[in-house]
């Protein structure tokens, strides 16, 4: 079952989020890992010799939206961007339990993935209470959370 009301209401929704991250004027890469959760994709994107942050979005917005409104971070820190799983954007369509730890397991996989055993973390919102999730299940990967 799709997020989406239509595979057209989708179609429009990711040309809205290419559209958004071609307004940040800056390289990135797209980056997809694979989960126990399913498939998740990320940005990474800022200054590659900066600090690593990963960046949650908040809920039913996306990685692309959440970068325009973080780009006073890009010259600074090594950003990966993540499209929450069971939101919109470019991640399976997977909607985990808001009850339980499943955010937060799927969050520590994700760490897992992209080569870290630990990294700070930033999250608006919905995020942030992905962030809360990942501290009950994994603290020691988390250096910092904002």
């Amino acid at each position: 079952m799709s997020i989406y009301k239509s595979q057209a209401g989708k179609e429009k929704s990711i040309a809205l989020y290419d559209k958004q991250l071609s307004k940040l004027n800056m390289p990135f890469s797209d980056i997809y890992v694979k989960t126990s959760f399913g498939k998740t994709h990320l940005i990474e994107i800022g200054n590659k010799t900066g600090k690593p942050l990963l960046v949650f979005h908040g809920g039913n917005a996306t990685t692309a939206y959440n970068l325009l409104m973080c780009q006073f971070l890009l010259n600074d820190f090594h950003i990966y961007a993540v499209d929450t799983i069971g939101h919109p954007g470019k991640s399976d369509e997977v909607c985990l339990s808001h009850k339980g730890y499943d955010y937060g397991k799927w969050a520590s996989e994700v760490i897992d993935k992209i080569g870290y055993d630990s990294i700070a973390c930033l999250g608006g919102s919905f995020g942030g209470g992905i962030l809360a999730k990942l501290m009950c299940v994994a603290p020691k990967k988390l250096i910092r959370l904002f």
